[in-house]
């Protein structure tokens, strides 16, 4: 779902890959990761993002940036210094080196790198819950339920909330210059969007047509990334559990755990699982079992049993 995402927006491809990227580029070279350790003494080191794994970008993203307005735990100014280390030392590090150095620390400190990783640091504090959840062992499926429902009801209602974000962004580049100059490093974080040569569209001869171009690189981004990127995942979490309400319904029926609030069932129970049951065939003879069958005998079987079960 998110992987999806995060190879589809521009923004996103770029976050992640220069996280990878620095990551790598301290774990090829035993002298890189000297310099890292002399810096800084927390014991943690930058994670190596694969390519099937969304909750790799989660824990990668935290240790670069914090969590979502929180930068108690951010990485980030100790990588700019070491960074920053590496440029100046010509003694023990090639011209290669340093120009990926010089490289990495451009684009971490462009303001659209720090706010696209505010963008995802949000979307995380959401999504990564409900995912842990859903891989959990014995999970119960209307907690389940009750947390996909919840988290589009959250994302839904941050969807439009762009100026958190852009809020964010800023009080995480404000944090950083202020770290930053503290430890007499000379080096800023941008606190706004680089220009961009807006492009005109070429016009057949004779069209009287405007194009409605937009020069606020804050709206551009706003537009063209915030609200596409939080429009996919809510689309996606959807289709994604569409059709999964009515079979979760069913399955909780039978999750001994519930039977004591069992009183009836609705016409519609079992429906669902019913239809999917009968939608495959057991050799030469065709499954058919009928709701009200089922309905009465799981009725039936908690009348006789249900004291007797174990419903922790």
């Amino acid at each position: 779902m998110l992987i999806d995402i995060a190879s589809i927006i521009s923004q996103a491809i770029s976050l992640f890959g220069l996280m990878n990227s620095c990551a790598v580029f301290f774990r090829e070279s035993y002298k890189r990761m000297d310099v890292w350790r002399h810096v800084t003494t927390d014991s943690r080191v930058l994670n190596l993002i694969g390519e099937t794994r969304w909750w790799a970008k989660d824990v990668a993203l935290k240790k670069f940036f914090g969590i979502f307005n929180d930068t108690s735990n951010s990485l980030f100014t100790n990588i700019i210094q070491v960074f920053q280390l590496i440029v100046e030392n010509t003694e023990h590090f090639n011209n290669d080196a340093r120009y990926k150095a010089t490289t990495y620390l451009n684009s971490l400190t462009n303001f659209e790198t720090i706010i696209t990783a505010q963008l995802f640091l949000k979307i995380f504090q959401s999504t990564t819950p409900l995912s842990k959840y859903l891989q959990t062992s014995g999970m119960c499926i209307l907690q389940a339920k009750s947390m996909i429902n919840t988290t589009l009801k959250t994302l839904k209602s941050e969807s439009r909330n762009f100026e958190n974000i852009y809020k964010a962004a800023l009080k995480f580049v404000s944090w950083a210059n202020k770290n930053l100059e503290e430890q007499n490093i000379d080096f800023e974080v941008r606190e706004s969007f680089c220009e961009v040569r807006s492009k005109s569209k070429k016009k057949i001869f004779g069209e009287k047509s405007v194009d409605n171009i937009i020069v606020d690189p804050v709206e551009r981004f706003k537009i063209n990334v915030f609200y596409i990127t939080m429009d996919n995942v809510i689309n996606n979490i959807e289709y994604r559990f569409k059709d999964e309400n009515d079979l979760t319904a069913d399955f909780s029926y039978l999750d001994t755990k519930y039977f004591k609030q069992i009183t009836f069932l609705p016409k519609s129970a079992f429906e669902k699982l019913c239809n999917s049951l009968n939608s495959f065939k057991n050799g030469p003879n065709i499954i058919n079992i009928k709701t009200t069958d089922l309905r009465e005998e799981l009725l039936d079987f908690k009348k006789k049993n249900g004291q007797n079960l174990d419903t922790r």
